[in-house]
């Protein structure tokens, strides 16, 4: 597994780098806090490998 390309990846999917407000991880999760939830495209992170899911929670 790619880990650099699929951290590219993810970061384009959800935006760009320009999208994200802050990031946190724990052993099995990425937390994205990000400016714009329209722009992530869900689909394609979601097909990316060594990702289970995608959810997308307000507030």
């Amino acid at each position: 597994m790619d880990y650099k390309k699929i951290a590219g990846d993810i970061i384009q999917n959800v935006g760009g780098k320009e999208n994200i407000k802050g990031m946190t991880h724990c052993f099995t999760r990425l937390r994205f806090v990000l400016k714009d939830s329209k722009k992530v495209d869900k689909a394609v992170i979601e097909r990316l490998e060594g990702v289970i899911s995608v959810v997308i929670a307000g507030g």
